[in-house]
């Protein structure tokens, strides 16, 4: 599974059905007057009212599997409600009619694909361009994807042949040309493209292989510091019920080290590193089991991505510094990774013999806690990169992550769920024991303390307000972490006697707590990767309970909203007090 830079023209809105108003298509039954019925239905699905136009046309055509523009109406109408089954029922029967009609083809290929018939959607969208080949562009992004996912594929292989022809008869832009190239693996052609500059835009882009930073070292004249073996993680999965036991593993960090990397080229917001003319460095793109799986999909800078190389946009460097420690780099803005993904390379940089005069590059824009963070724990002056920037640096040092650390994985990867983004014991004590000597420890820790994620965007508590109303009954107060400075966040958990928090990035911050605090984490269904925080916190004699409770989306994704049962929270809050 390979990313490319999303680009999509949205085809999604009522586009579409206007146009058969003024089809003319035989109808069969002459007294119903199905154009004016038609009407009808576009007006209220115009408002949004799919589920009104859809019972309105069941109820005005007896029979609409025979007849085309209700048919492709009801489609088109479960399309936009997400009942992707009948969209494919119904529009099956709309192609079969009109086998030429690009945008019941259209409909017909986006839900193939939401009910995960990838080969058949892709079949469908290649159609889709024949029947209007102006609409290339849109199709081309829309189905690279699933082209991706079923490389071997004929379906496959017909879409990227079609799509070379669609790029010599122009309707692809030049990026989506080299796109084709690239994911061909027609690697020598697209240089000589790229070199010639043979369209503008082949001059913005560059082909870089991927190396880790270990092998870069090996094939070049950087420096590379091992710093030790690889660090066992105990994994905890949290159990699903009382009386089912936690699971435990084992798995290993990653090896420590501090690379020199010499004339490295980074950018705001990326992790990448680029050096030469032809390279891209990065440990997680390079992981031999999982690298595959990491999408850049974020990364402003890759216009597309293979698992052995990326095509990555030209960037011109605005400044130059002698030396450097990178801590900047994608998602660092988010409290989860700065915490857990950046900060702890600290403790492989302080071993470097020059540490303390070497300034830290860091990234513009990220919240104040995140930099008072930092200077809670090191003192080096700071080189903030600003947005949309990019910096030369003669010497730039580099060390790992804990883990393998993806922002984001492609769908249906195989990634265990325990190694995605896990701690290890020493990161742990390393920003714990950094943080009490700097802001010391409290002497009593008497607070009851609800952490609210009300303000949040994903893995919402959707009956918080509830859950609110029943603790503030048993003296809990409800704490906004964002509105406080980090010096705060960090009294917070020192004062607290008990935390009740759904589950989220600032639950990190226990760290911080007195090993006797009480903890409830409301969780999803799906525990996901939590068994790499929890072991390393259970090995630091903390003692988290955890309460799952019932998803309202997709239980698979992390991101989810769930719901928990107020009965066996207060069960369990009582219990614990």
């Amino acid at each position: 599974m390979l990313f490319f830079k999303k680009n999509i023209i949205k085809l999604c809105g009522f586009i579409c059905f206007r146009l058969f108003k003024d089809k003319e298509i035989p109808i069969e039954n002459k007294e119903i007057p199905i154009e004016e019925h038609h009407k009808q239905w576009i007006a209220i699905a115009d408002e949004g009212q799919y589920i009104e136009a859809i019972a309105l046309c069941l109820n005005t055509i007896e029979i609409p599997e025979e007849n085309f523009l209700a048919s492709s109406f009801l489609g088109y109408a479960y399309f936009q409600i997400k009942s992707y089954e009948l969209s494919v029922g119904y529009l099956d029967c709309a192609v079969k009619m009109y086998p030429n009609d690009y945008y019941s083809t259209f409909f017909y290929s986006r839900s193939l694909q939401a009910i995960g018939k990838k080969n058949k959607a892709l079949a469908e969208f290649i159609k889709c361009c024949e029947n209007n080949p102006n609409q290339a562009q849109a199709i081309f992004e829309l189905a690279l994807p699933l082209a991706l996912e079923i490389e071997d594929s004929p379906e496959s292989l017909n879409f990227f042949n079609q799509s070379k022809l669609w790029a010599s008869n122009n309707l692809l832009t030049p990026t989506m040309e080299m796109k084709v190239l690239f994911f061909q693996n027609c690697d020598e052609e697209l240089q000589e493209k790229i070199n010639n500059r043979i369209h503008s835009e082949f001059a913005t882009v560059s082909f870089r292989r991927i190396y880790s930073l270990a092998d870069w070292a090996s094939k070049s004249c950087c420096i590379f510091h091992a710093l030790g073996e690889a660090e066992p993680i105990r994994i905890v999965t949290p159990p699903v019920s009382d009386e089912i036991d936690c699971n435990e593993t084992v798995v290993y960090s990653n090896i420590p080290y501090v690379a020199e990397i010499f004339d490295a080229l980074i950018t705001s917001g990326s992790s990448l590193i680029l050096v030469d003319n032809d390279a891209v460095l990065s440990d997680l793109l390079s992981d031999k089991q999982y690298g595959h799986f990491a999408s850049l999909e974020f990364d402003k800078t890759v216009v597309a991505q293979r698992s052995d190389a990326l095509l990555v946009q030209n960037i011109q460097f605005n400044e130059w510094i002698s030396i450097g420690i990178m801590l900047s780099g994608l998602a660092s803005e988010h409290y989860g990774h700065w915490f857990a993904e950046f900060l702890p390379k600290l403790r492989h940089f302080e071993r470097h013999p020059k540490f303390p005069e070497i300034p830290i590059i860091i990234d513009e824009g990220m919240p104040a806690s995140h930099y008072d963070f930092l200077r809670a724990l090191v003192a080096n002056p700071l080189y903030i990169l600003s947005k949309g920037s990019s910096l030369k640096i003669g010497t730039l040092l580099v060390a790992p992550t804990t883990t393998f650390f993806p922002v984001e994985l492609f769908r249906n990867h195989t990634v265990p769920a325990e190694h995605q983004a896990s701690w290890t014991l020493s990161a742990l004590r390393y920003i714990g024991e950094k943080i009490k000597y700097h802001y010391g420890e409290a002497n009593i820790a008497s607070d009851r303390i609800f952490l609210s994620r009300k303000n949040s965007s994903w893995r919402r508590l959707v009956n918080e307000g509830e859950v609110i109303g029943e603790l503030q009954s048993l003296g809990f107060r409800v704490v906004f972490l964002e509105e406080h400075s980090f010096e705060e966040q960090v009294r917070i958990f020192q004062m607290a006697e008990f935390i009740i928090a759904p589950n989220g990035s600032a639950l990190n911050n226990l760290i911080f707590s007195n090993i006797n605090i009480k903890v409830l984490i409301l969780l999803q269904k799906n525990p996901h990767n939590w068994g790499g925080w929890l072991g390393p916190m259970m090995d630091l004699d903390y003692k988290p309970v955890f309460l799952q409770g019932t998803p309202t989306g997709d239980e698979n994704n992390k991101h989810s909203d769930y719901a928990i049962s107020l009965e066996k929270m207060c069960v369990k809050v009582l219990t614990m007090l």
